[in-house]
């Protein structure tokens, strides 16, 4: 499945990174639209701060029942 977005969560404060994981949970039950396709977690340093950075690939769900305005659902040939 192809990603049509992307959303990055960023954290280099201690307590910051310990709650990053929530944040990335809360954001995706606000958006049941998305169906996630893919996480990435990097960590950076250097010799004095620590970055964890979670990137959310995402496609968007296409809900079958709702139709397109002005189509039908045709029956198929018996």
């Amino acid at each position: 499945m192809k990603f049509v977005g992307l959303k990055v969560f960023s954290a280099t404060m201690a307590h910051q990174r310990e709650h990053l994981g929530e944040a990335v949970t809360t954001w995706i039950a606000e958006h049941p639209e998305y169906q996630v396709t893919e996480v990435i977690v990097t960590q950076s340093s250097d010799s004095a701060f620590h970055c964890i950075t979670i990137t959310v690939f995402y496609a968007e769900q296409h809900d079958p029942k709702s139709a397109v305005r002005g189509t039908r659902k045709l029956p198929l040939p018996a």
